[in-house]
This record gives structure tokens, C-alpha cells and sequence, in this order.
């Protein structure tokens, strides 16, 4: 399995507990997924990353989300 679709699972993992997948993510889920994510695999970078790049309408979302949880 490539690097790629091993991070895409993963992302896709948390996704799923709100919503199909990323292309149906909403703006209101975006906390619920980042948590699994951080508390799952105990960072939120890649996720941050994955959700940018698939729904560039929830990356500040994201990034807010990722703030909340790991502050600077």
C-alpha cells in the first residue's frame, strides 16, 4: 500500500464518522472528525493537509479546529 492511500485511509477513518467521505463533509463535523483524528493518531497535521487539499472550502475550518486542539 502506497504512503498516499495509507494516509488517505486514515483521514478517510475519521471522515467517515460524519459524513461518506470528505466530499460530503460538512462545515459543522469538521471538530468531531479533527478529534478522532488527534485521539487516534495523537496529531492533526495530516488531516489538516488531506481535508485542504479535498474540500479547500473547509480548510480554515481545519485549521481553526487543529488550533482548538493543539494550541501553538
Amino acid at each position: 500500500m502506497s504512503e498516499t492511500s495509507e494516509l488517505s485511509q486514515r483521514c478517510e477513518r475519521s471522515i467517515v464518522l460524519a459524513a461518506d467521505h470528505v466530499g460530503k463533509l460538512r462545515k459543522p463535523d469538521v471538530m468531531r472528525v479533527m478529534e478522532d483524528f488527534f485521539f487516534t493518531y495523537g496529531s492533526t497535521g495530516e488531516l489538516v493537509d488531506y481535508i485542504t487539499e479535498h474540500r479547500p472550502d473547509l480548510a480554515a475550518e481545519a485549521q481553526a479546529c487543529q488550533l482548538e486542539l493543539v494550541p501553538a
